[in-house]
């Protein structure tokens, strides 16, 4: 699972809680993948014998130092090898581990870390990648409204050549119209095909890629996971659609609140949100319902097509101190739309791949 998400993360990655035999393990088993010999960094010598130890018969496979060594070596070093794993740096002192990553050429990187919070997770991220999960959800500690923690997830096998079918119809359409029209954006794009019956299946295609990618199985895997985490808090779930909601509500005995319950059910729901009595409620428009600032513990952002404006107004439902997940699926819009929205909102996210 481990190397499946370092391959889908372009094997770059921040691993967290890893045994140090998994962590040997590991390194091989990529050695092995990409057939390179991987630069190991490690806290002493100590730990130098322990890794030749436990690779036994592949200890050809790793080069391990300590990271004072390299630090001093990497001038040479840097360009031999294209896999560089660090074990440990957020013990090493910032400029010995900042020395050992700039100064290696490695495209392929993964650090292994004892210690989970934001600020260390943001020390490596530029340097070595994202935080990857890997069997249970885990997010740093400090999340607040305003920052959250994107959690990206892969389209299953079955789905992806639909979206990327998807995808390649409303791309091509769009791309001739950029060619024609030079600067004109989306919005452009959509208002000529009300009119041009040609541009219309482009249209339809990109309704199916953003549906295909806004839920789907490893998206419910992993929403499940969050509402056990938090099942003690009073959350939020924000989905794509009202289908989505009714599914969640169905797999996980939560209220879902559409348009279509009667106004005094959706009242009585709202305020038994509100006291406490409910700790979960599921719907697209649980803005629109009532649900005031700061009354949840936790909001999950499933997916879909809100944006910037809506975006901000759907953490702020979070109290100070609370929890803010974004789901989005990886090698698919969503990716871009997430970044773009925060960037306009000032804001940041720690993201995460979750196989």
């Amino acid at each position: 699972m481990a190397i499946e998400n370092l391959r889908l993360a372009g094997y770059r990655g921040l691993l967290h809680a890893t045994p140090e035999p998994l962590r040997v393990a590991i390194a091989v088993a990529l050695a092995r993948t990409l057939n390179q010999r991987a630069l190991v960094a490690v806290i002493d010598s100590a730990a130098c014998d322990r890794w030749h130890r436990q690779a036994g018969l592949d200890a050809a496979l790793l080069e391990v130092h300590t990271f004072a060594r390299l630090a001093r070596e990497m001038r040479w070093r840097g360009g031999q090898q294209d896999l560089l794993v660090v074990d440990g740096p957020e013990a090493i002192p910032h400029g010995i581990a900042s020395a050992v990553c700039d100064a290696s050429a490695a495209l392929a990187r993964v650090g292994f870390l004892d210690q989970l919070d934001t600020a260390t997770v943001e020390r490596f991220a530029s340097s070595l990648g994202p935080l990857l999960l890997l069997s249970r959800c885990e997010a740093p500690d400090g999340d607040s409204p305003g920052r959250s923690t994107e959690l990206r997830v892969p389209l299953p096998d079955d789905r992806l050549d639909r979206y990327q079918a998807a995808w390649h119809t409303f791309l091509t359409a769009y791309d001739r119209f950029l060619a024609a029209r030079g600067n004109a954006g989306f919005g452009a794009f959509l208002q000529q095909a009300r009119s041009d019956p040609a541009q219309r299946p482009a249209v339809f295609a990109w309704h199916e890629a953003v549906r295909l990618a806004a839920w789907h199985p490893g998206k419910a895997a992993l929403l499940g996971e969050l509402l056990r985490r938090h099942e003690a808090e009073r959350t939020l779930v924000f989905t794509p659609d009202r289908n989505s909601a009714y599914e969640i509500a169905s797999a996980h005995l939560v209220p879902a609140v559409t348009a279509e319950l009667p106004r005094a059910e959706r009242r009585a729901l709202l305020e038994a949100f509100a006291t406490g009595q409910l700790t979960t409620l599921a719907g697209p428009r649980l803005l629109e319902t009532g649900v005031d600032q700061q009354q949840a513990d936790v909001a999950i952002l499933v997916g879909g097509g809100h944006g910037t404006a809506q975006r901000r107004r759907r953490l702020q439902r979070v109290r100070t101190g609370g929890h803010c997940y974004e789901l989005t699926t990886l090698e698919t819009l969503e990716i871009g739309r997430a970044s773009r929205w925060r960037a306009s909102d000032a804001d940041a996210a720690i993201a995460v791949h979750h196989g």
